[in-house]
């Protein structure tokens, strides 16, 4: 049967969406199997605001969450938390959103949605700026977020590359809120501990590049939290 969504627009706020799903259960006791939740930064606030109340909201209320709306601009506007209205700037607002959503606990996360991505500038029109932050720029071609978005549901696979005495890891945005971890040998005797160190990059994949040593081997692997 198909899953019934129940979506408001207060994903950076969780005391708002902590009334209104208490009040739906109490007063309207309405069946849903999942909360959709709309998330916009320049609106909303910070990524921890939409942490917490995805979070809060997952061990509440015991249902997956999913982001049905959010977006950010390629052009037009600011910095908005750190993060450039660039092109660039839409690709690391995913990654970084992609993190935050993967960390929701339970394995409640539900996925994301982006809102208007196939808007595009028509003149003469009020587009209310969406059109500037679609998958598309002005002259219609796509933006490196088509293809980010594309990886949250790649799938999962460390890769590796040596390149003299340095060795770099990869996996796609999928992995988001995976661990990259390392051990001197493989079970049953595997001590599997954080990796620290290097450079760490995040764009349309996650990556690590580390400096390696002939001295002694490594064994490196994606792990949940």
């Amino acid at each position: 049967m198909p899953k019934l969504i129940i979506h408001i627009d207060r994903g950076g706020d969780w005391a708002g969406t902590q009334w209104f799903f208490d009040s739906l259960q109490s007063q309207q006791p309405v069946p849903f199997d999942i909360i959709g939740e709309s998330y916009y930064p320049f609106w909303h606030g910070p990524l921890s605001n939409v942490l917490n109340c995805l979070t809060n909201a997952a061990r509440r209320y015991s249902k997956p969450v999913l982001l049905a709306e959010t977006d950010f601009p390629w052009s037009n506007s600011t910095n908005i938390y750190g993060i450039p209205a660039t092109p660039d700037g839409q690709v690391q607002y995913l990654a970084t959103l992609a993190q935050v959503v993967k960390s929701v606990p339970g394995e409640q996360s539900a996925g994301i949605c982006w809102w208007g991505s196939e808007y595009q500038t028509i003149t003469n029109a009020s587009l209310a700026g969406f059109d500037k932050r679609s998958f598309f720029d002005s002259t219609g071609n796509a933006l490196p977020i088509l293809d980010a978005m594309g990886q949250l549901v790649a799938p999962i696979r460390l890769d590796a590359t040596l390149t003299n005495l340095n060795l770099t890891l990869s996996w796609p945005l999928s992995g988001a809120g995976l661990s990259l971890v390392n051990a001197a040998n493989l079970p049953p005797g595997a001590s599997w501990v954080p990796v620290t160190g290097g450079v760490w990059t995040t764009g349309r994949v996650f990556t690590a590049t580390l400096p390696v040593s002939h001295v002694s081997s490594r064994f490196y692997r994606l792990q949940s939290n």
